[in-house]
This record gives C-alpha cells, structure tokens and sequence, in this order.
C-alpha cells in the first residue's frame, strides 16, 4: 500500500481520534481546500479504507454524511505473552473486538512454549469468512525489554529462555504476515490507558503496570514516547533503594526487586525466618496474597504493603517531576492494594514535587480488562497499515 498523502493522513489521523467525523468539520478545523479535502476521502474510499455509508448523491449539503473506517477492509491479531499464558485478540478495521482467547499450557511459559501456545491461538481466532482469511496486521505485546529499532525481544526475567528472541520471526514462521509490531506490554497498556479516554484525553499519560514485574509507558498528544534506543520508561529498574536487594536486572535497589512479586517474597522469607506472625507464607507466594492479607487487616501486610507502596510513591516522584504529565494510571495485580496505594502515591508527590506539576494532576487505576494490551497492539498496527508506514 502507498503511503497516504497529507490531508489523508491528518483525514486518518482524526478518525482514529474520534470514530466518526464529517467532510465539513474536518475542512473547518484544518483549513483545507473543500476540493482537496473531496479528493483525499474519495481515494480512501476507493481503496476501501473509508466508507460514508448515508450519503445519497455526489453533493454535500448542509447535513453531510459521516465518515467512518470500513470495519470489512480487514482484521488485525493482538497477541500478548505473560508469564503463565498467552492472550489474544481480533479487531475489524473499525477498532472493533470481533473475538478474543487465552491460553495456558499446563508447564508454564517458556519461549517454547509461548510460541506453540501462539500458534494454537492463531489458528483459534483466524478470520472463517474465506474472504477475511488472513490478518492485515499483527500486533505482539511482549513481557519483557524490546529493541524497538529491530523488533527483538531483548530479555523478560519473568519468562524463562526468553531472551534475544526475533519475535517478528518466531510470528512469521507460524502465520505469514507483511505487517507485524513489537512492542513492550507496559508501552501498548499505556497506548490503550489512553485511547479509552478519547476523545478528551489528557495531553500526557503515565501508566504503571504493578505485576510480578514493573513497568511502564508514556503517551504525548496520542504519541508513544519508546526514546531514542527504545528503552524509554523502564520505571521497574529504576532505583529506589540505594545498595538494596539485588535485582534481576543485576543492579540493586530497583523498583521491581523491591515492589515485584520476587522481592516481596524475598522480604516474606525474612518474616517466617524471624518469626513474624502473618498469613503470608513464601511457598506459592502470588501478589493476589497480600492484597488479600491486607483486607484481611494482617497487620504484618499490611505494614509491609505500606512500605511497597512508598517505594512506588519514589519511582513516581521521579517521573512526575522529569515528565510532568496530566494524568498517572495505575494497572496491575497490585492496583489491588486500593486506597492504600492512592494515598501513599498523592500524599508524596504532593509533598515532594513542585506544586505545578500536581495541582492538576490525576491519579486513578485503571479500568481496562486484561486484553488490553492486546487491543492496544492490534490498533496500533491498523493505524500502520491504513497510513502505509
């Protein structure tokens, strides 16, 4: 596919943003030449990008029709590997879910068998119509580290083998496809933390992911911010301890070897070793363990929950006062902890950042379900290859 022109790109652009739009508003808001602006839809429409399903005649009039994304132009494939399944999901060209799956093998995941669980899961969710039979576009959501530049995934801690892995490969060696995208989880959850909020996004969100690992993304006036090497917003690795625990990254101190679910088992053997009297046992430890000692007001948890959610205020400080944005979205198992976790992180960065940067600041957790990176790396990849990039 060619690459769009300009007005069609900003005509693509504004679609993406809010769903349906009108000829005459977009020439209002843009200035372009009605004339230029006629061109540029009948092209997509022509191609099948564009539909304007009520217009009746070649004329505009006052009431003209709107314009929307063909929802039959084509289907998209969000994938997302975790550290115990594999998740998937379908959209139409229109940014519509049309199905979804999960999958978890009995022996865990490990690269192996990520990509058998993958490949189980394409053939689950492949289009049936024979007209709709293969995928425009794929989106991967990865666990770990990306390099953006040459789509490999660089190294998850949580997944075992899963190390300098060509994702891009692994997928094309299952399901041939021109159009494929790797992308960070914690970066495509960011992505759809702000997409649910269109068309009144805030111009900068931050997004914490709080699971077994850490991790986070930033969007700008609808831009993932990836950094020049792609190794933007690594906020698990960030340190908040200094010479404290060791991490899996090999620094000390980290975020995530303090406030991951391998640190804070860590700290729960140190408790049964010195005899704290808690619910919380270190065999089987899961994050959803604490959140439940908390309820349950085991004040042991509860005074280590405390403690975990100061070591995340930190992190946030830091973000909040080198990237200022309008709004933090906190997901993940530990998003849990509830208002315990809110107050900590509102209380320090009240006190700790300057006050221009807070007093219109929104904190909240977010209301996504768990394909959300999925969604997020399927859109993303449609938006690619409606653009032409």
């Amino acid at each position: 596919m060619a690459k769009c022109s300009i007005i069609e790109n900003d005509l693509l652009r504004e679609l993406f943003r809010c769903d349906r739009l009108r000829r005459r508003d977009f020439v209002a808001a843009t200035g372009y030449r009605p004339a230029s602006v006629f061109a540029a839809v009948n092209n997509l429409k022509r191609d099948g990008r564009l539909i304007e399903p009520d217009r009746q005649s070649a004329r505009t009039g006052r009431n003209s029709p709107e314009l929307r994304l063909n929802p039959a132009y084509g289907h998209y494939l969000g994938l997302e590997v975790q550290p115990r399944r594999v998740l998937g999901m379908v959209i139409d060209n229109a940014g519509q879910a049309v199905a979804r799956a999960a999958i978890a093998p009995e022996s865990g995941i490990t690269a192996a068998a990520a990509a058998a669980a993958i490949s189980r899961m394409i053939e689950e969710l492949r289009p049936v119509p024979a007209d709709m039979a293969a995928f425009r576009g794929v989106g991967f959501a990865d666990p770990g580290m990306v390099d953006m530049k040459k789509q490999v995934s660089l190294h998850a801690v949580n997944v075992p083998s899963w190390k300098n892995l060509d994702a891009a490969a692994l997928i094309r060696s299952i399901l041939p496809a021109e159009n494929i995208l790797v992308l960070p989880e914690t970066m495509a959850r960011a992505y759809a933390e702000y997409q649910a909020r269109l068309p009144q996004a805030p111009e900068g969100l931050f997004q914490i992911s709080l699971n077994s690992g850490i991790g986070g993304g930033l969007v700008k006036n609808g831009e993932l911010f990836v950094g020049d090497t792609g190794r933007a917003m690594e906020i698990g690795h960030l340190v908040v301890v200094p010479d404290g625990p060791q991490c899996q990254c090999g620094n000390r101190g980290c975020l995530e070897a303090v406030a991951g679910e391998i640190g804070i088992r860590r700290r729960i053997e140190q408790m049964a070793a010195d005899g704290v009297r808690t619910e919380l046992r270190p065999d089987g430890f899961c994050l959803a363990a604490l959140v439940a000692a908390v309820r349950h007001r085991d004040r042991a948890a509860m005074l280590l929950a405390a403690e975990i959610c100061d070591y995340i205020a930190d992190a946030l400080t830091a973000v909040v006062t080198l990237l200022n944005p309008s709004m933090i979205v906190i997901s993940g198992e530990l998003s849990g902890l509830g208002h315990v976790l809110l107050d900590a992180v509102k209380k320090t960065l009240a006190f700790r950042c300057f006050p221009g940067a807070t007093e219109r600041l929104q904190v909240e957790f977010s209301r996504l379900d768990e394909y959300a990176a999925c969604y997020a790396v399927a859109l993303m990849v449609r938006n690619r290859v409606l653009l032409g990039e």
